[in-house]
């Protein structure tokens, strides 16, 4: 494997000092244990207002820095950083603390072991230190899945993923530029029965403040659900 890991990023300065390092770290030793052939990290950066691009290029040379002008949208992000990704797998992991890079081994395991196109992190599960709120909306989204495709997805919204690149060059531009862009992802896995599976992660808390306003995109998550999974 030759992975791109992509972190999408708006003001997410305090968490950069933290997960940058984590993640050159665990470049380096995914190399040295011969696990991939290598890891090329990506960060866009979605016109961040405070000093996130300032403390990006302390690591300017070991990483690759990419930057919107204007704040186009979590979504969006992603697919203008696949765009510039030279990797055969993409990855896409938040950048605000909550999930540990060091578990993309994980996600790589599994993938290669069990001949998959896509896996992803299931942050629902004992050890886990999401929010009540956050928790909340992903089993509603399990049930919306459960009685819509008579299928149980675990944490269908996860923001930690592994996928083979040229699987989805069709669709990864078509899926929407906002903070859904990963419940439609899974969406589209189960409408055409993608062979992904899911490996429980742990999850942090957050450093920073939320983008994400769960009574308002709430309800845009469930209609992106629906449009993906039947149109």
């Amino acid at each position: 494997m030759f992975i791109s890991l992509i972190f999408p990023c708006h003001n997410e300065e305090q968490a950069i000092p933290l997960v940058i390092p984590e993640a050159l770290k665990v470049k380096q030793e995914l190399i040295e244990k011969k696990q991939i052939k290598n890891l090329e990290i990506i960060v866009i950066n979605d016109a961040s207002t405070d000093s996130s691009l300032l403390k990006l290029k302390k690591y300017e040379k070991e990483i690759k820095i990419l930057s919107l002008a204007k704040q186009e949208g979590y979504g969006s992000a992603l697919q203008k950083a696949f765009q510039q990704a030279q990797g055969d797998w993409l990855a896409f992991c938040d950048l605000d603390n909550t999930c540990d890079p060091k578990e993309l081994s994980l996600l790589i395991d599994l993938a290669h072991d069990q001949n998959l196109t896509m896996a992803w992190g299931d942050r629902l599960n004992k050890n886990s230190q999401i929010s009540f709120v956050r928790k909340l909306g992903n089993q509603l989204y399990q049930l919306a899945f459960l009685i819509l495709s008579f299928k149980k997805i675990p944490d269908p919204c996860s923001g930690f993923r592994l996928f083979k690149k040229s699987s989805f060059d069709s669709v990864l531009y078509k899926l929407p530029k906002d903070l859904s862009f990963a419940l439609a992802l899974t969406s589209h896995c189960v409408r055409h029965k993608i062979p992904f599976q899911v490996k429980e992660i742990s999850y942090r808390d957050r450093l920073g403040q939320s983008k994400l306003q769960p009574f308002k995109d709430g309800w845009i998550f469930l209609i992106q659900l629906v449009r993906f999974l039947f149109f």
